[in-house]
């Protein structure tokens, strides 16, 4: 996505803002950004697996190549195991994904063969830890009582699947509020800016200690 505004904006002279895409590092004037804090989200997931006796963790994401949420909440986990002092097989550890419940279903699946140790799952994705739940119970494996499963996004159904999932929301209702206020100031002179919206924990049954 990068890459295209890269490639793509230069020509636009108009006051733009990305929302939930961090624009900072494209240097142009005319661009803001507001968005999830991706990278403190993803550490603070790893963290609070970790605080629950868990070093055996699986992750479930895109491709950080091309997707830039996917780049900054791997960057968040590399950052965490490293902190916590776990070691972090990339190649074993996480397992590339798209977006969507057979996605996570596949994913999980892979990561089942590659980490037969796993204890915990993090999933870029609400949907692809969903599917990665319906893996497990086609394997037998329980939740939360032989795998925790963390995911991000806070979708509506999250709060439905059962165990109830434990997930990172972004709060929508500050990103989108706050591009507004920055487009209309943009609109009236004002400078681009980049703002990082905190994210809320919202906690489910899909985590246990072990």
């Amino acid at each position: 996505i990068l890459t295209f505004f890269r490639s793509g904006f230069a020509g636009i002279n108009v006051p733009c803002v990305l929302v939930t895409i961090d624009g900072s590092e494209l240097g142009f004037e005319n661009l803001s950004s507001v968005t999830t804090d991706d990278r403190r989200a993803a550490e603070h997931i790893i963290d609070m697996l970790v605080e629950h006796g868990h070093t055996k963790i699986g992750v479930i994401g895109g491709n950080p190549e091309t997707s830039t949420a996917s780049k900054e909440r791997l960057f968040g986990c590399r950052r965490a195991f490293a902190r916590n002092g776990i070691e972090f097989d990339e190649f074993r550890q996480y397992e590339k994904s798209h977006f969507g419940l057979e996605g996570g279903y596949s994913a999980a699946g892979k990561l089942f063969r590659k980490m037969p140790d796993v204890t915990a799952i993090y999933s870029m994705s609400d949907v692809t830890a969903i599917g990665a739940i319906r893996a497990a119970a086609d394997r037998g494996i329980r939740i939360p009582e032989d795998l925790s499963i963390v995911g991000f996004d806070g979708i509506d159904l999250a709060d439905y699947v059962t165990p109830r999932l434990t997930t990172i929301r972004q709060n929508r209702e500050a990103i989108a509020a706050r591009s507004i206020e920055i487009l209309i100031d943009m609109i009236r002179g004002g400078s681009a800016v980049h703002e990082l919206i905190p994210f809320i924990l919202i906690p489910g049954n899909s985590i246990r200690q072990i």
